[in-house]
């Protein structure tokens, strides 16, 4: 979805750049990329940038947790009788956005969960993360090219069909020329 964010924003004119972990999607001319492998780095590449910009949209499913240490080799298992990994939370890059944005910009969370709890659940992160909308979609939908999602703001919970994500991509973004 952020790909798709990204490259239509940039068709309506938007200096786009994207945080992305490892991935395939080709990416247009014009877009600037940071590429990541962790959690831990794009939480550090987006706060270094985001003040910057007037709209900031957090796609990304980024890891709760991470393991409180890692090993730079293969643990051998000859050495080890019982291997417990502790982990420790990642921070939350959004609710770091939301309540340190500026009065002029304009943040845009996601929350994907199982269609039962989801728009209970995106509206308790829109307050949680002080954001100004959150796009609500189902689980269903992941790996698909179809999507069916809520917007969401702190007045009104907007269903839209289902469609391309190409077309959701579009209809997010016209949220922000109300």
């Amino acid at each position: 979805m952020g790909f798709n964010l990204g490259i239509e924003a940039q068709n309506l004119g938007a200096d786009v750049t994207i945080i992305t972990g490892p991935s395939n999607e080709k990416i247009p001319y014009g877009i600037n990329v940071i590429k990541i492998k962790t959690a831990l780095e794009m939480y550090k590449e987006t706060i270094n940038i985001y003040e910057k910009f007037d709209i900031i949209i957090g796609t990304a499913a980024v890891a709760d947790f991470r393991p409180a240490k890692t090993y730079k080799t293969k643990i051998n298992k000859n050495n080890i009788q019982n291997l417990l990994i502790k982990f420790i939370k990642n921070p939350d890059i959004m609710k770091h956005i939301g309540q340190n944005k500026n009065k002029n910009q304009v943040v845009i969370g996601f929350c994907a969960q199982k269609n039962a709890i989801l728009i209970e659940q995106a509206k308790k992160k829109l307050e949680t993360k002080n954001l100004d909308y959150i796009i609500a979609n189902d689980l269903k939908y992941f790996g698909s090219n179809l999507n069916k999602i809520y917007i969401i703001n702190k007045n009104s919970v907007k269903e839209l069909p289902e469609m391309s994500k190409k077309e959701t991509a579009t209809e997010i973004l016209k949220i922000l020329y109300q």
